[in-house]
């Protein structure tokens, strides 16, 4: 029916687009005339035809039959050039509800000319055009659907409520099939509904031609199937058969099902990554990851010697079983998911670090060397326990109140926590009886690493006021230029769109900000993304917007606001194809969970660390310092990117991957903060006579090459991935980098002396 339609839009629009017959549009440069849809018509559109017979619309064949010889002698036809009617390769055309069938990527170019009002005036006020649900062969192709409705109704001609049940079950020719009943006012509207459709008729010429029409089964604007309608259907009962596969018939069921839902599906968050990008992503990233690697393991053995070697087999099978996990569960590796990573190795190196300095001290004190090795296990067991247990206790409560990425973090967090006590504790202790029973001389440093930083006698405590100053500065800083300057949020966490584009050369930010002012309205954030030919562009135009057709009309403002910017112009489909190499799309509503989700489990996490510490070390000034150094390190890391988000020459955008590196940066600080605490009570039992401060002081001394050993190890990892990881994670690597810094700092310099001055003055309480 609607053959003659298509041809004259299609007619009319390449009168608009192209003024004369050589092929030039308006502006004098030719038109692309590429098309990779040779035999889709035959192979993909004409195979899914459930219909029998064809219908003889002689005026449309010739018409289809005229136009598609224009399109092969002058290819100005926009939307045929694209979109191949149902019809045989003789221009016989099909009859149903599909209208044609087009290539995945081009489906949005379609529905941009179908918007138009040249085109659109050229069909009936009551067609709506969706397109299918699913791909119809393996070529990625779509069938679009001319769908009748009554102009009258805000919806459809039947709403899903009135189904009770629908189920998967199969015919009386064991094919798939599915039946379904109605309520009784679905049933009689059921009734007349399909009379009407199955007693049809078209006209050609002056004679009735009877017919029977198809029913579109839509939910959220996409064509799960379109059964033709054989008889009237009274009460309710239907059943649907043509149905190819078992599979098929249940998805249809459940759709049929869920239309009883009175909330429609609605896609919050979009991530289109362009292959280029991915590519160098990926390759960006295993690289550097690699290096950082590498340097971790040669360092270790530079300085543990062989025992190096055990540790390192021991952290490679970590990270073999965190990949074999996530692998096993079919999780995707994010960013997030990689921060979760690189905290679980610095945990696990941290580990064995823990466990070699606890051995090397036995060794000093004169031990046998299997002697020293026992202790020192059995002397580190504490230490590595409270140091994961309160780090697992931050995955435990992210994984069930985190959200998005936040989640993502955890569960690589918990995951590696549990893996990396087996392979620090358990494995290295089989490697280690390995070694012994075949008399391998095992060192555990050499002449230059075996006493570095030993005898050290630094008086911690009594620069305290000095640290307090200046932590008190820090954080003032940090929190006001948080409050009154602001973060350079991403879209995650106030909704809109981010574009990555890349032009043929060199452009400034500021140009592309203005020209794109007008056209999407108001002034978009532009920066640099990489190269100062590559630049992200983030809006939040139209993003309340639920017209189906809002990617294509923002792509085509970019394209048509950017072009210019080009040496070389692109077509619109390349700009798309190739310039765009990345787009990134989130719901306001989905940025308001992920910051609600989490604050709330950062704050809850804190409580029960403080909980946690409080009955370890039973002395809530243990849990106070802790909690005070965890609050203290996010906020300044924080400030920072607030206070250089304009002075640094890469971006400082707060999204999900730096939430990421701030939960790995509460982990990484708790974790060391513990440790030293259990030395600290460690200390207070061996020598009750000391005075506090000089047992404080001496426990940050013996575990100051720990501290040292597990900084620098994180730090090369964090350095690494800082240069070399590539603008995607370069602000989630420089939050990780800083971060290290103040969370070994704020261990010594403001979770233990908090401790120390609350026992003191409690001491001074009791006393007076």
């Amino acid at each position: 029916e609607l053959i003659n339609n298509l041809v004259e839009a299609d007619k009319a629009l390449g009168a608009k687009m192209f003024k004369d017959g050589n092929g030039k549009d308006s502006t004098g440069k030719k038109a692309d005339t590429t098309s990779s849809n040779n035999d889709l018509l035959g192979n993909a559109v004409s195979s899914t035809d459930t219909a029998k017979g064809k219908a003889d619309t002689s005026k449309g064949k010739k018409a289809l039959a005229d136009n598609k010889s224009k399109l092969d002698s002058t290819k100005l036809n926009p939307i045929l050039r694209i979109l191949y009617p149902r019809a045989d390769n003789q221009n016989g055309v099909y009859p149903g509800p599909s209208i044609g069938a087009a290539f995945g990527k081009d489906t949005a170019k379609i529905d941009e000319y179908l918007g138009m009002e040249i085109v659109r005036s050229n069909f009936p006020r009551d067609v709506k055009f969706l397109w299918g649900a699913k791909p119809i062969n393996d070529k990625n192709v779509y069938e679009l659907y001319a769908i009748k409705t009554n102009p009258a109704l805000p919806g459809p001609a039947m709403g899903g409520n009135v189904i009770t049940d629908a189920r998967q079950g199969f015919d009386q020719n064991g094919l798939p099939n599915v039946t379904l009943n109605m309520n009784a006012l679905g049933a009689a509207k059921w009734e007349r509904m399909t009379d009407e459709a199955a007693n049809s008729f078209i006209m050609e010429g002056n004679k009735k031609k009877d017919v029977k029409r198809c029913v579109a089964i839509v939910l959220d604007n996409k064509v799960f199937s379109a059964p033709r309608v054989q008889n009237k259907i009274g009460g309710g009962n239907t059943e649907i058969t043509g149905i190819g596969e078992v599979a098929e018939a249940t998805d249809l069921a459940n759709i049929l099902k869920s239309g009883q839902l009175e909330a429609k599906t609605r896609i919050i968050e979009e991530q289109v990554i362009g292959p280029s990008l991915g590519a160098e992503a990926i390759k960006s990233g295993l690289i550097s990851l690699f290096a950082a690697f590498v340097l971790v393991c040669l360092f270790m053995v530079a300085y543990y010697s062989t025992s190096g070697i055990i540790a390192n087999i021991a952290v490679v099978l970590n990270l073999f079983f965190i990949i074999s996990i996530l692998a096993n569960f079919g999780a995707s590796l994010t960013l997030p998911g990689l921060a979760g990573i690189v905290l679980t190795l610095a945990i696990a190196i941290d580990a064995n670090v823990i466990i070699n300095e606890r051995i090397r001290e036995e060794l000093v004190k004169g031990k046998a060397l299997r002697t020293a090795v026992a202790d020192g296990y059995k002397h580190s067991y504490s230490a590595i326990f409270d140091g994961n247990v309160t780090t697992l206790i931050v995955g435990i409560v992210l994984t069930f109140f985190g959200y998005g990425p936040v989640k993502g973090f955890a569960v690589t967090l918990v995951i590696g926590i549990l893996t990396s006590l087996f392979t620090a504790v358990g494995f290295t202790q089989v490697l280690f009886a390995w070694a012994f029973q075949r008399d391998y001389n095992l060192h555990f440093g050499n002449k230059y690493t075996m006493n570095l930083l030993k005898g050290i006698n630094f008086k911690f405590m009594s620069k305290r006021r000095i640290a307090y100053t200046i932590s008190t500065v820090a954080f003032v800083a940090a929190f006001a230029s948080m409050v009154f300057v602001g973060f350079d949020l991403g879209v995650a966490f106030q909704g809109g769109r981010s574009y990555v584009v890349k032009f043929d050369k060199d452009v400034k930010t500021a140009d592309i900000a203005k020209v794109l002012e007008k056209p999407l309205g108001s002034k978009p954030l532009v920066k640099t993304y990489g190269s100062n030919s590559q630049i992200q562009i983030t809006t939040a135009f139209m993003i309340s917007s639920n017209a189906s057709n809002v990617d294509s009309i923002i792509e085509g403002k970019l394209y048509d606001a950017v072009g210019t910017s080009f040496d070389k112009k692109p077509t619109f489909d390349k700009f798309r194809s190739t310039s765009i190499k990345s787009i990134t799309k989130i719901d306001p509503t989905i940025a308001d969970d992920i910051k609600r989700s989490a604050l709330y489990s950062g704050f809850l996490g804190c409580l029960l660390i403080f909980i946690y510490i409080y009955i370890r070390f039973r002395k809530w000034e243990y849990a106070v310092g802790a909690v005070a150094a965890t609050i203290h390190d996010p906020v300044i890391v924080l400030g920072l990117f607030s206070l250089l988000r304009y002075v640094m020459p890469f971006s400082l955008e707060v999204d999900e991957n730096v939430v990421a590196a701030i939960l790995t940066l509460i982990g990484y600080s708790v974790n060391d903060t513990v440790i030293v605490f259990d030395r600290i009570r460690e200390f207070i039992k061996l020598y009750p006579t000391k005075p506090l401060i000089q047992n404080v002081d001496d426990s940050i001394n013996t575990t100051l090459s720990r501290t040292i050993m597990t900084s620098v190890a994180t730090e090369v990892v964090c350095i690494v991935l800082f240069i070399f990881g590539g603008d995607a994670i370069r602000q989630f690597s420089f939050a990780l980098m800083v971060g290290i810094a103040v969370g070994t700092y704020s261990s010594i310099f403001i979770a233990s002396p908090i401790m120390v001055d609350l026992l003191l003055r409690r001491k001074e309480t009791i006393k007076n």
